[in-house]
């Protein structure tokens, strides 16, 4: 055989080799493929996201893209909640976040200086990203189309966005003032002692807005006009009815508001002789300490003693009572006032003409004929004030109401402008699927062409052997 034969033969081996072995890489490969992917990141831009804190000062985390509530309403949109379940689908989700590179490197060659051997991966769960990789794979079923499962993946980043920004945004809890006049029947002063109370609650939040978004305008109005029309009518409309109420002791029932106002006194003042305990146990507590630095604190069986420099300092124990004799301030104030209603509730209803006319001396100056027309004038006096007084109640409801509803507009203004698809931003999806052209099949083609490549050089130099052995005995 000539030089150029063999020459043949061995590129024949190899290549038969490496066609052996590739062709065996694309079997393996199409019999077990890799699982497809759609992908796409998520990243958060809004003021407080790199400390993973939403618009609202509640901190966020953005794995509740697998939470059963978002894959369930996802499913549904796409179409496909006959098919799947949210656990099917939460096993094949995958939120990672995205590092900077620079941090990384930081990151790998960081040793703390207390700690020499300090573990990078307590470092990293220090660091919160703002952008993170979503990635569902075809693991919940291999035969789910490119479109599909791409539309799903659209499918979920969508809803999680309508629920990040329902529950991260600035709401209005309407459960609350839409039960303040659930009880018809209800008396004045309650109905605007919930009135009040809910205006108290309303200011505090409008403030706190007001103060994180001052410049928030919808037709030249901000959060700090919510707060004045709110103190408004609290500060004004409620205590001028409240004192109208007062004066002419007018209750829709007074016995029944006697009842409870008489209930609610006993119970402040039970709770007023409790704290009025306490404060002279705190007080004895403070002259023990001012003498010699202990605290004694006496049981019926024993006394201990505790070192006030290092249990309990003199300022904390001050700051104790301060605060003690501020509630019971606000507690004499209250069964103040509910001793003044009673008062003249009592005193309107001995009054009542209704009660007192038998009684009266010139009863006899009177007709029975009089006596129904009398009694029938009060009536409709009484009833007149009533519908007045729950007329001008109606009147404050309104007024409330249009303030809430202005104040929710701002609250949604407010939401618009911190999460919207600027400071939440998510990327068009991307799909992958196995090919004969991708790296993966690269890698397996390697792994699996190596061994027959290196058999067939093992074979081509056992065939070469006797040519080049002759060859050195011819010399």
């Amino acid at each position: 055989m000539t030089k150029r034969s063999y020459i043949h033969i061995v590129i024949i081996i190899l290549v038969l080799c490496g066609l052996l072995g590739t062709g065996i890489a694309a079997f393996l490969f199409t019999s077990n493929p890799d699982p497809t992917t759609a992908s796409a990141s998520i990243e958060y831009t809004f003021v407080g996201s790199a400390e993973s804190t939403a618009p609202n000062g509640v901190r966020y985390n953005p794995e509740n893209i697998r939470n059963d509530n978002i894959l369930e309403q996802a499913l549904i949109t796409a179409g496909l909640d006959s098919k799947y379940t949210p656990g099917q689908i939460r096993s094949s989700l995958k939120v990672s976040g995205i590092y900077p590179q620079d941090f990384v490197d930081q990151v790998k060659s960081f040793r703390s200086l207390l700690d020499y051997n300090a573990s990078s991966d307590s470092i990293l769960s220090n660091y919160h990203p703002t952008q993170y990789n979503v990635v569902l794979t075809n693991e919940f079923d291999s035969s789910i189309s490119a479109s599909a499962q791409s539309n799903l993946l659209d499918a979920i980043l969508s809803t999680y966005f309508t629920a990040f920004k329902q529950t991260f945004g600035s709401h209005l809890d309407e459960t609350i003032y839409n039960d303040l006049f659930s009880d018809p029947n209800a008396d004045f002063i309650p109905q605007l002692d919930a009135i009040e109370q809910e205006i108290s609650e309303l200011s505090l939040y409008a403030q706190e807005m007001a103060e994180r978004s001052p410049d928030l305008k919808i037709n030249g109005r901000g959060f700090e006009d919510v707060v004045l029309r709110l103190q408004h009518i609290s500060g004004t409309t409620i205590s001028q009815l409240k004192a109208n109420l007062q004066v002419n002791a007018l209750a829709k029932n007074p016995q029944r508001l006697l009842n409870q106002y008489d209930f609610l006194l006993r119970r402040l003042l039970v709770q007023l002789e409790a704290e009025k305990q306490h404060l002279e146990n705190l007080d004895r507590l403070i002259a023990s300490f001012e003498r010699n630095g202990n605290i004694y604190l006496t049981s019926a069986s024993s006394t201990t003693t505790l070192n006030g420099n290092s249990s309990l300092t003199y300022d904390k124990l001050i700051e104790i009572r301060h605060e003690l004799t501020e509630k019971i301030s606000s507690i004499s104030s209250d069964a103040s006032t509910y001793q003044k209603w009673i008062n003249n509730l009592s005193s309107n209803k001995q009054n009542n003409p209704e009660n007192s006319f038998a009684a009266s001396d010139s009863a006899d100056e009177l007709t029975l004929a009089d006596i129904p027309q009398s009694t029938d004038a009060v009536d409709a006096v009484s009833t007149n004030q009533i519908a007045s007084f729950q007329l001008q109640i109606n009147t404050i409801r309104q007024s409330l109401n249009q303030t809430i509803s202005e104040f929710k507009a701002l609250l949604d203004a407010y939401n618009d402008q911190e999460i919207n698809p600027g400071t939440i931003t998510i990327s068009r999806i991307l799909y992958k699927a196995p090919s004969f052209l991708s790296i993966a099949f690269l890698k397996q083609a390697i792994k699996t062409s190596a061994p027959f490549c290196a058999a067939g050089i093992i074979l081509c130099i056992v065939i070469l052997m006797p040519k080049m052995k002759k060859r050195y005995l011819d010399r």
